[in-house]
């Protein structure tokens, strides 16, 4: 996961939120699938 953007922290993979400052960590939009009929 790329550094905490407030506070650069560097987080784990998967981390939803920094561990040093608390920030929620963004995460790459999931794809959605729609169906057209």
């Amino acid at each position: 996961m790329p550094p905490c953007a407030k506070c650069g922290h560097d987080n784990p993979e998967g981390a939803r939120f920094c561990s040093q400052c608390g920030a929620a960590l963004s995460a790459p939009p999931a794809e959605r699938s729609l169906d057209s009929t």
